[in-house]
């Protein structure tokens, strides 16, 4: 495969008890076992001198990527009924491969009844990078129980597959409301 290997020098003549540097680079691009020959002659020689030259290419390892993620999420423990809180939602990379296409949603539940939802677009995160990302719940007053704390659960989807799930608890401080006042 004469195509795999290049020979270039400086020698178009040598004198005697003069030396030259050839050099022969071998193209790795493709995976295999490539032999070459070179063929030297020199003036009064009568045969010429051949170099056999054998370049072997194996294929990289590749290690599969792999898209994991880690949720943390923290906010207020406790706010008075009704009123609007942030949890914010913070999603590391401990995979292997950038982190891209992954939706954020969440649902906020009293009980088993979903009081408030929504769902949020990230951008791509790279290897062992985080990003942080608030969620705004608003639940009215009327549709929240007393005595039941708001969970608020948090999903890390991406192509269809939950990468993370975490859970958020905040309680529900009911207070006389401005209508029950004399």
């Amino acid at each position: 495969e004469p195509m795999r290997f290049t020979l270039s020098d400086g020698c178009d003549s040598i004198s005697p008890g003069s030396s030259c540097s050839l050099t022969v680079t071998f193209d790795h691009s493709t995976s295999g076992t490539w032999t070459g020959d070179v063929e030297l002659t020199f003036e009064g020689a009568s045969e010429p001198v051949h170099l056999t030259m054998t370049g072997t290419v194996t294929k990289p390892v590749v290690t599969p990527l792999t898209y994991k993620a880690g949720l943390k999420l923290s906010g207020p423990k406790k706010v008075k009924a009704g009123k609007k809180f942030k949890i914010s939602a913070r999603t590391t990379n401990t995979g292997t491969g950038e982190l891209g296409g992954v939706t954020l949603k969440w649902k906020a539940l009293q009980g088993r009844a979903a009081r408030s939802q929504g769902q949020l677009k990230l951008a791509t995160i790279a290897t062992g990078k985080s990003l942080t990302k608030s969620i705004n719940v608003a639940i009215p007053r009327k549709k929240l129980v007393k005595g039941k704390p708001v969970q608020v659960t948090v999903t890390l989807i991406r192509q269809s597959k939950t990468l993370r799930t975490e859970k958020f608890n905040v309680r529900q401080e009911f207070g006389p409301q401005k209508s029950d006042r004399r």
